[in-house]
């Protein structure tokens, strides 16, 4: 970081000094990260505060934006590998300093190990071809031989599969490639890295995908290699924001959005925590609440057994009340929100998942017949990784205990229909 940058943290407020361009920059890329207002009368001192995120972002100037995030650089890195399933190999990361260090840190690896992945073999697959040929191959496209080539005999149509490199995943392998070769600031040592990827990759279609397809960055199969540079790859796609340019692709900021993060490892931590007979659903679980489907319930994540939910859970990365205390309470929004998560889902349990220290009681709520416990559970982030890690296997043994001791009379006590149940939703 050079004495011209600009260091924020996240959720704070700083004083800072922004020509008029790197201001209207922010102003209009960055309005959902970044809240500035111009001081009366400096028209060059502006108040900045950074919303929850952490990253990079490029000025025009040519300085850059540095947000840092409140929890520990390490552990965010370990909520990110974490999340995208990375294995430990990487733990070196944490010793980055801040957040600089830390992409700077994401994009070394991710070159380190795409050349690995080309040493050992790029993975070929069949890609479907029309084009136009002075011999058959594969077979004659009739319909288009009359559109292009009719009345000649020596030009024909073919369609044909052809066994190429240009596969979907090696696309997004080249086109995470390309947000470090214009990311903010060359890497030490890493340039004859990048330029050896791209002359491997030099048959791969530069299209880099417009969001990070979770089908682009499965392994292809026998192809275990694949695995982590690809997680890596979607690391780098889903933290890559608009450049300081319009329609430019130069010089990208690269953001992680802390409230994605945080309910994407929670998610991660059920279920790697939970055990059979219990399940976890974290995609393809929305359930409409009202007969018109208008008020659709989206959790996120659903606990399961047999099938059946015994418990909701919903990540919020904000504070639950007085951050620490032990009698901290829910905002209302949040509750009615659960609230409506054990009507929709026949659930008598609930819980929510805040980013903080303390051991709140959970709260009993019974209107005959139906009965509910919305519990509030802390991940306190500001501890270091084996810290962290502790209280992911402490959240699944509670929800464990919960499923089990609240499975006998989980559904018994929730009425037939959801508008039975809680007679204000008639």
């Amino acid at each position: 970081m050079s004495g011209d940058d600009i260091s924020v943290r996240e959720h704070e407020q700083q004083y800072v000094t922004l020509c008029a361009e790197d201001a209207e920059m922010l102003a209009r890329e960055h309005a959902w990260h970044l809240t500035l207002r111009r001081m009366p009368g400096d028209r060059s001192c502006w108040l900045v505060e950074a919303g929850q995120v952490c990253g990079v972002i490029p000025l025009p100037s040519g300085r850059r934006v540095y947000i840092e995030p409140k929890a520990p650089i390490g552990n965010i890195w370990h909520l990110l590998a974490y999340a995208a399933d990375l294995p430990r190999v990487h733990d070196s990361l944490v010793e980055c300093d801040g957040v600089a260090g830390l992409l700077d840190g994401l994009m070394a690896v991710y070159v380190r190990e795409l050349c690995g992945l080309i040493d050992r073999g790029l993975a070929r697959g069949y890609r479907r071809r029309l084009d136009t040929l002075s011999h058959i191959r594969g077979r004659l496209d009739v319909s288009e031989q009359l559109r292009a080539n009719p009345g000649i005999r020596h030009r024909f149509a073919c369609a044909y599969d052809e066994f190429t490199i240009d596969t979907a995943q090696n696309r997004a392998l080249l086109a995470a490639l390309h947000v470090v070769r214009r990311a903010h600031g060359p890497v030490v040592g890493l340039g004859p890295r990048v330029e050896h990827c791209l002359r491997a990759l030099a048959g791969v279609r530069d299209e880099p995908p417009k969001r990070c397809d979770p089908a682009l960055l499965r392994p292809p199969p026998a192809s275990p290699h694949y695995a982590t540079p690809l997680a890596l790859a979607g690391l780098l796609l889903a933290c890559t924001g608009p450049g300081h340019r319009p329609g430019s692709r130069r010089a990208p900021a690269m953001l992680v959005k802390m409230p994605r993060l945080f309910e994407r490892f929670v998610c991660r931590a059920l279920e790697r925590g939970l055990r059979p007979p219990l399940s976890v659903r974290t995609s393809g679980q929305s359930l409409a609440l009202d007969r018109d489907g208008r008020a659709v319930l989206t959790p996120d994540a659903v606990v399961e057994r047999g099938g059946r939910a015994v418990c909701v859970v919903d990540a919020k990365y904000k504070t639950a009340g007085d951050a620490g205390a032990d009698t901290a309470q829910p905002a209302s929004d949040d509750l009615y929100q659960m609230l409506a998560y054990c009507v929709g889902y026949r659930a008598s349990h609930a819980v929510l998942v805040y980013p903080c220290s303390g051991r709140p009681a959970p709260l009993h709520i019974a209107r005959p017949p139906w009965e509910a416990h919305v519990h509030l559970l802390c991940l306190d982030l500001s501890g270091d990784q084996d810290a962290v890690r502790e209280q992911c296997a402490l959240l699944a043994r509670r929800l464990t205990e919960m499923a089990n001791g609240g499975e006998a009379r989980s559904h018994a006590a929730v009425a037939s229909s959801p508008t039975d149940a809680c007679p204000a939703l008639r």
